[in-house]
């Protein structure tokens, strides 16, 4: 017996017509993939310049004129190289500008009357400063710029020997080690008004000439240089 030939070949169609695809399914190769309903945006780059709050520490020394010497007849400072270690801090901004302040210990040497000999003497040193980074590269940049530099000679409880106040000319190179820190080397020169200094002046010939009664003299004050050599190490963008 025969099968109807109609109904068998619809039976054997309909599979293939349930598999047919979806004229309106995305295609990888000939459809433009759908844009994200909320684009991402690129990571901003970190600047190496690294604003904001900083602190640190360095070594060095100080030299020029920086040895008190006090007697009844002389305050002056002599020439000597004394060792310092010291703290610094300050805010860098995101200009070529920073400012900051140093404060450290001195280990200098005074003249000591009784002893006929110079002796230990602890100094105290602050220098606020505003540099300019004129060159900067991610991994390392120059800077110069100026300091105030204050000096407290020789102190004890019983008071100082010395005194003195001036501004330095500062240069220096750094190193990155991190995105937030450095290594620094500094070099600084310029020249201090020590307040404390006397001297006594005798009278010319002529001033007695002209005045017999005349006596010594009291000069006070007196400029001395002054310089600073220092390498250092500072944490940044603690801030900013």
């Amino acid at each position: 017996m025969r099968a109807p030939l109609f109904p068998c070949l619809a039976l054997l169609a309909a599979p293939l017509a349930w598999a047919q695809p979806d004229p309106n399914a995305f295609d990888p190769l000939l459809d433009v993939p759908p844009r994200s309903a909320q684009p991402t945006r690129p990571t901003p780059k970190e600047d190496f310049r690294s604003p904001g709050f900083f602190v640190g520490g360095l070594g060095g020394v100080y030299l020029g004129d920086t040895r008190s010497y006090l007697t009844e007849e002389l305050s002056e400072l002599r020439s000597d190289v004394n060792g310092t270690v010291a703290v610094g801090l300050g805010w860098r901004t995101r200009s070529l500008i920073e400012l900051g302040l140093d404060v450290g210990l001195g280990f200098g040497s005074t003249w000591s009357p009784e002893q006929q000999t110079d002796k230990d003497a602890l100094d105290i040193l602050a220098q606020p400063r505003i540099l300019a980074h004129w060159f900067e590269r991610p991994t390392w940049g120059t800077y110069a710029g100026v300091g105030g530099d204050m000096v407290f000679y020789d102190l004890e409880p019983a008071g100082l020997n010395q005194a003195s106040a001036g501004a330095t000319a500062i240069v220096g190179v750094q190193w990155r080690t991190g995105p937030h820190s450095l290594i620094f080397l500094e070099a600084g020169f310029g020249g201090q008004f020590d307040f404390l200094a006397y001297r006594f002046e005798d009278p010319t010939a002529d001033e007695l000439m002209e005045d017999p009664e005349l006596t010594r003299k009291k000069i006070t004050g007196a400029w001395f240089p002054f310089g600073r050599l220092s390498l250092g190490y500072r944490l940044t963008a603690l801030g900013g």
